[in-house]
């Protein structure tokens, strides 16, 4: 009996130890934040400072990733010449697409960027990493993977543009994650935040996993969603005044009486 005691309590110590080391050495993984789907036409917050905070403060480095389908509701003057906020991380990381009119990229593609607030001791805090060419009207997924001083930014599981900031990145743990802008539209879905920087065949992985045939992200379904497929569909039948005029009144015109058509003459003489 003892020595069934003395086994129980080893497996439950190993259990202990393991859980230990798997939350201080592995890498934790992804955590989907606010809702699945959230617009871009509002600003709007989709995690607290707090949450934010335990998810991307990491100092090793840390990863967002979401899939996005930008419009721009108005290329005119009305809204400026200025970069629309996408994403805000905090008040010392920003993800913007240029709002003003270009007609030579045939309104599908924007110039976007990343805008990094270092530690810099001047006035000029403000480091740019620059994405010359971001999708317009179609889906696109979206990796900004933080890395030290180094930032990568992963287009469909590519690397578009990276960036290396000449002092250290700044992080403010009082403000939340913030999305969207009253000049663009559209959504984005599926965000998740790790706190670790991803490899680019781990990100690689992530989108394709995540995504249909043509590029559309996968939108979790709901029991209900999921019911819908075996059920039949009620919508395609007709109403209960629609049936009861069928069965009692064939043709539904018991109630008003029947003229007959016009007569037609001809109009043609023949000989």
């Amino acid at each position: 009996m003892s020595i069934f005691i003395v086994i129980v309590t080893l497996l439950i110590l190993t259990y202990i130890i393991y859980i230990s080391l798997s939350h201080i050495l592995l890498d934790k993984p992804l955590s989907p934040v606010g809702p699945h789907t959230v617009s871009l036409s509002t600003v709007s917050q989709v995690i607290t400072s707090n949450e934010l905070k335990s998810l991307w403060s990491n100092t090793s480095g840390s990863t967002i990733i979401f899939h996005i389908n930008p419009t721009i509701n108005d290329r005119t003057a009305q809204s400026g010449n200025e970069y629309a906020n996408v994403l805000q991380i905090g008040s010392k990381l920003t993800f913007k697409i240029l709002v003003a009119p270009d007609a030579g990229r045939e309104l599908i593609m924007a110039p976007a960027q990343l805008v990094i607030v270092t530690g810099k001791p001047d006035s000029s805090r403000n480091e740019i990493l620059d994405i010359p060419n971001f999708p317009l009207q179609r889906w696109t997924a979206v990796a900004i993977v933080k890395d030290g001083r180094r930032f990568n930014v992963y287009l469909n599981g590519k690397l578009a543009a990276s960036y290396t900031c000449k002092a250290m990145p700044q992080y403010d743990s009082t403000s939340p994650l913030m999305v969207g802008d009253p000049r663009l539209g559209g959504i984005i879905r599926l965000m998740s935040i790790s706190p670790n920087p991803l490899y680019p065949n781990e990100i690689r992985d992530l989108v394709n996993d995540s995504i249909d045939t043509s590029g559309v992200p996968y939108t979790p379904q709901t029991f209900w969603s999921l019911l819908s497929y075996f059920l039949p569909d009620f919508s395609s039948l007709p109403s209960a005044t629609t049936l009861w005029k069928q069965l009692w009144c064939p043709g539904g015109n018991c109630n008003r009486a029947l003229t007959a058509s016009p007569l037609q003459e001809w109009a043609i003489n023949y000989a």
